[in-house]
């Protein structure tokens, strides 16, 4: 299924990305369903100004984000 967004951190990256409680991760960068431990792992490996590939599930609809950490 992919990883479910619990909650959003006003300020932060995913905040100013446009990302919502109840979005789900279907993708992060070229990994598909990713486990929680999976996008931790990816996002950590990530340096401050690097990018990252999201496709998200929000309700019927799925969105493409590329957000700068």
């Amino acid at each position: 299924i992919g990883s479910r967004i619990d909650r959003v951190v006003p300020g932060s990256p995913a905040a100013e990305a446009g990302l919502q409680p109840g979005d789900i991760i279907v993708r992060v960068d070229t990994v598909s369903r990713p486990s929680a431990r999976q996008l931790s792992e990816k996002l950590r490996s990530k340096a401050a100004g690097d990018f990252v590939f999201l496709e998200i599930q929000r309700g019927r609809h799925e969105l493409s984000l590329k957000i700068r950490l």
